[in-house]
This record gives C-alpha cells, sequence and structure tokens, in this order.
C-alpha cells in the first residue's frame, strides 16, 4: 500500500497536537480473531491541533462486501468514535463465515471497545467442529526431592471479556446453515446480543429451522420444526424444540 503522512507534532508529553494529513491506499490488512483479508481502498486522516478526524476509510471484504467509516479521535486521551456502513461485508471468525449489511458504530478508549449497530447475516456458514478441543493442564514441580507437586491452570488475560462491550441487534435471513457431525440446517432469526466490560455475552431472541437433516445411528432425520429460544443467560444455553 501507499502511506503518505504529513505531520508536525507539538505540545507537551501529557497533552500532544497534530496537525496535517495521513492518508492510505491500496492497503491489505488482517485482524487476529477473522481468518480473512480486508484490502484498504482508501483512507484519510486529518489532525487539528487535538482533535483527529477519519473524513474517510473505505475497506473491502469478500468479492462485493464494502464497509465505509468516518468518525473522530481525541489526541490526548486517545478515544475515539467511529461510525461504519456495511454492505455484504465478509467476515471469517473461527468456523464462521458471513456477510454483514447495515450500520454500526464504534467508541474507544485506551484498551476499552464499545460496539453498537444493527446489521443482517447473510450467506452465513457456521461449521460444529468434528472434535473437541482438550485444555493442556500446565504442570508445576515445587520439589523434586520431597516429590511433591502442584497442578496450576494458565489463565491468560481474556481480552475480549475485560475489554469489549457490545449491544448488537442481529437480523438472520435465508441461506445461512449449520453443518457439522450430522447436522446439516438453515436457520433465520432475530438476536439481541449484548455485553457490559468484564461481563459475559448475553444473547437474547429465537432462531427457528427453515429446513435441514441430520445423520446419526446409521440413519437419515429430516427436521420438520425447530426453534431454539436464548434467554440472556450468561451462559448462553438456549432452550430447544426440534
Amino acid at each position: 500500500g501507499l502511506l503518505v503522512v504529513d505531520l508536525k507534532a507539538s505540545g507537551t508529553l501529557g497533552r500532544p497536537t497534530a496537525n496535517g494529513q495521513i492518508s492510505l491506499k491500496d492497503a491489505i490488512f488482517k485482524i487476529k480473531s477473522l481468518r480473512n483479508e480486508f484490502k484498504v481502498e482508501s483512507a484519510l486522516v486529518e489532525l487539528n491541533g487535538q482533535k483527529g478526524f477519519l473524513r474517510e476509510l473505505i475497506v473491502h471484504s469478500g468479492s462485493n462486501g464494502t464497509g465505509t467509516f468516518t468518525g473522530d479521535i481525541d489526541i490526548p486521551t486517545m478515544t475515539y468514535d467511529v461510525k461504519g456502513d456495511l454492505k455484504d461485508f465478509l467476515v471469517r471468525p473461527k468456523d464462521v463465515a458471513g456477510r454483514l449489511t447495515g450500520n454500526v458504530e464504534v467508541k474507544g478508549e485506551g484498551s476499552k471497545i464499545d460496539l453498537n449497530g444493527s446489521l443482517t447475516v447473510s450467506r452465513a456458514r457456521i461449521t460444529i467442529p468434528e472434535a473437541e478441543q482438550k485444555q493442556v493442564e500446565e504442570i508445576t514441580f515445587v520439589d523434586d526431592m520431597d516429590d511433591e507437586f502442584t497442578v496450576e491452570t494458565a489463565e491468560p488475560t481474556d481480552y475480549f471479556k475485560q475489554n469489549v462491550a457490545m449491544n448488537l441487534r442481529v437480523r438472520m435471513r435465508r441461506n445461512n446453515w449449520v453443518r457439522g457431525r450430522g447436522a446439516n440446517i438453515e436457520l433465520r432469526g432475530d438476536l439481541d446480543i449484548r455485553k457490559e466490560h468484564g461481563q459475559d455475552m448475553r444473547i437474547v431472541g429465537n432462531i427457528t429451522t427453515i429446513r435441514g437433516t441430520y445423520e446419526n445411528f446409521g440413519k437419515l432425520f429430516r427436521i420438520v420444526q425447530g426453534n431454539v429460544s436464548f434467554s440472556g443467560t450468561p451462559d448462553i444455553n438456549p432452550f430447544l424444540d426440534i
């Protein structure tokens, strides 16, 4: 990509100021938690003292997916407020691929992120892993002479739980499928996904099956009707009626 920086910085460490522009064209980047690449068509940030303005950010994802973003940045506090318009925008987290259309707003301060929006999901593919992954515990030997040891489970910092808040309204329409472990099911429904900083994610809403099959015990079962209800519990334990 082409990055052009034209800046003049001044002020103090506690209250820095910057004036100028930062522009970017034809760049490719990846997000750690997502499997697909994103292409930046163009980006322009104007800095005026202690304020920054994201005038334009156009990102492509998938064959026809586009995201257009604008927003404001406060330089001393490094807070930001970015609004985006997504059209058929492909995202591919682990075991999921789907296209998003709708509006999002991302607010941030330091490592804290607050995500709000209303989105329609289309052509989603949710894959159920064939085998569950096992977590390996870390064994620490305290004193070999006394044949004593303790078992400690590593507890890395959960960035998502501690730093991400969400309030998303998600609509699933036709051509959204769950596949794996014998299941091949098309879904539709409306969900509210909510989460506070430091809290677990909660989901409220209903998903119904449009059609599908389930293979087990050497037989193929046809799903006639199904409903999955989420009541907002922190452990995401839906009620099944199939």
